[in-house]
């Protein structure tokens, strides 16, 4: 899904934090039941991406369209962070992933084009400089490991942690969204209503470091 995002199941798939306008609400799936409101964002934001952490204790988000980020207890609903992102340029395509505390984002000036790839826990992030400025779909693997994309329909995956760029396909993927299995040994492609699957257990290997 390359659209905004603002709800998340948690890892246990027990609860779903989703965007009410501007609040952000836990709900218990079975019950139908709302636990909690999380602690409101000043001045109030909306959350267009949402994630939890992998043991289900935090709760991240961004906010406004890439604009600032948030850490909550998913426990108790506080606050703990609100961090304020650097500019994006409007000109820069808006496609967004956020798997826990990575995000990434595209950016743009005149001089070049590249993506940032966040540590929301850190508030740091790494610039990755890319051929292009329309790379799209943006998609971390389920571990969180690497980062997929594509830009002209070639293939692209990098080190989440580095940046480091593994692999470029040598041959055309003409796409419209992609999704990689939790091992990161298989990748589907989807476009024109055709679904594909590729082995990608070379790129699984490299990013357990078996070979360079």
């Amino acid at each position: 899904m390359i659209a905004e995002q603002g709800f998340a199941f948690s890892p246990d798939s027990a609860r779903l934090a989703v965007r009410v306008g501007t609040r952000v609400e836990i709900w218990d799936i079975q019950n139908s039941i709302r636990l909690n409101t999380l602690q409101a964002i000043e001045p109030p934001a909306n959350a267009t991406r949402l994630s939890y952490s992998a043991d289900g204790h935090r709760i991240y988000a961004i906010l406004d369209r890439n604009r600032e980020a948030a850490i909550w207890n998913a426990d108790s609903g506080a606050l703990i962070a609100s961090i304020d992102l650097p500019p994006v340029d409007s000109n820069a395509f808006t496609t967004t992933d956020l798997n826990g505390s990575l995000f990434v984002r595209n950016n743009y000036d005149e001089q070049s084009n590249w993506i940032e790839i966040w540590d929301l826990e850190a508030g740091e992030f790494i610039r990755v400089d890319t051929p292009g400025r329309a790379l799209e779909p943006l998609r971390f693997s389920p571990d969180g490991s690497l980062l997929f994309s594509t830009y002209a329909d070639r293939l692209y995956v990098w080190m989440s942690e580095s940046g480091a760029l593994i692999q470029r396909s040598a041959m055309e993927f003409e796409l419209a969204d992609l999704a990689i299995s939790p091992d990161n040994t298989r990748l589907v492609v989807g476009s024109y209503g055709v679904a594909e699957m590729w082995d990608t257990s070379g790129i699984a290997d490299r990013a357990q470091g078996s070979f360079v």
